[in-house]
């Protein structure tokens, strides 16, 4: 059997596994996202009510003991437990190793948000603090260490989702908070960057360490074409490298895990434009782009029964949080996890000298 015949038998087989996955209503996510320090003050009964399957939880530390025995009184109540890890966004590790984190070069327009802040001179960079992305060498194996840590602590559950393994928001330089593609948009360089399969790399070897555990990496999508002379201010961002290569990041990613989440947080994303026409109109256009956008550059697409919505739960209004369900519902996704807790883009801009030091 030919190579190609092999490879086109096994996509054959993924594809039916996942439609399999997706006929089954009673297997879509229904799930709320929540801080852990809010365990103590969370009753599973009116989350059933609500018809919640899911508690998502935000752990960035070992849990304490009233923290686990909530975690026992809700699981007790049959709440798949699953549990939630930034990647990207780290301020202690950016913090300690400023030389992980993503620059800020090539184009300037993201100086329009920090019209004060003073130019680099000969050995510096900009960095986007406090963005440590999976894609440097050092980063990868700091924040493998970081996660595996964390689920060893805390109590088994269904499995886990892992947030921003992108580049970091607006690296590209035209300060649009979903241009993320990148890590070094420029010639300056304070780490060895793993390359385009480091987030797939990154995912597998995490379902390694925990095989009993589903692994669900968290994707953002890019800047639209209608961006170009709003918030890329200019640059032809759609047109350019962005979505070719989150198209080229996101290929050996969805070959390596049955569901992927997609970022949906449309407020937090500035995606409640007029141009969607209606309430969180956006999201539709979102969730296809998994697919045509990966199309688009000959990479195959990621049908919407593969995704999970991460929608925004926070700053929302009741009939806003039912506007973003509705469209989810409507597109055919594996189901949705909403978002009681912020999950920010926030980024500032910070100087490092080569050498490494921090100014």
């Amino acid at each position: 059997m030919t190579s190609c015949l092999r490879i086109c038998i096994g996509c054959c087989l993924a594809l039916l596994s996942w439609k399999a996955l997706a006929q089954d209503a009673n297997d879509l996510i229904k799930g709320l996202l929540i801080e852990a320090s809010w365990l103590q003050h969370q009753q599973a009964q009116p989350l059933k009510d609500s018809g919640y399957k899911q508690l998502v939880i935000n752990i960035q530390s070992s849990p304490t003991d009233s923290q686990l025995r909530a975690l026992q009184r809700l699981t007790e109540h049959d709440l798949e437990v699953w549990y939630w890890i930034e990647i990207a966004r780290d301020e202690q590790m950016a913090a300690q190793h400023p030389e992980w984190m993503a620059s800020i070069q090539g184009h300037p327009e993201w100086r329009r948000f920090h019209p004060n802040f003073p130019k680099e001179t000969q050995g510096e960079v900009v960095k986007v603090f406090p963005w440590v992305p999976v894609f440097f060498e050092g980063a990868f194996e700091a924040h493998f260490e970081k996660v595996n840590d964390l689920l060893e602590q805390w109590p088994s559950a269904k499995g886990v989702f892992l947030n921003d393994l992108q580049g970091a928001p607006t690296a590209c330089g035209c300060g649009h908070t979903l241009c993320r593609w990148t890590t070094d948009y420029g010639p300056k360089t304070t780490a060895r960057n793993l390359g385009h399969t480091a987030p797939a790399q990154f995912i597998k070897r995490v379902m390694e360490a925990h095989p009993d555990m589903e692994c669900i990496p968290v994707w953002a999508t890019e800047c639209e074409a209608h961006d170009k002379d709003g918030l890329c201010a200019g640059v032809g961002c759609y047109n350019g490298a962005c979505w070719r290569e989150w198209s080229k990041q996101l290929a050996p990613i969805s070959q390596a895990t049955t569901h992927l989440a997609a970022l949906l947080t449309y407020k937090e994303l500035q995606r409640d434009l007029d141009v969607y026409g209606t309430r969180a109109g956006w999201i539709p256009k979102a969730i296809d782009s998994f697919a045509s956008e990966s199309k688009r550059f000959n990479h195959p697409a990621v049908p919407p029964e593969r995704l999970i919505g991460i929608l925004q739960g926070w700053n929302t209004t009741p009939e806003e949080e039912t506007a973003q369900i509705r469209h989810l519902e409507k597109s055919g996704t594996h189901g949705f996890i909403l978002s009681k807790m912020p999950i920010t883009s926030e980024w500032e801009p910070r100087i490092l000298k080569m050498d490494g030091k921090p100014q």
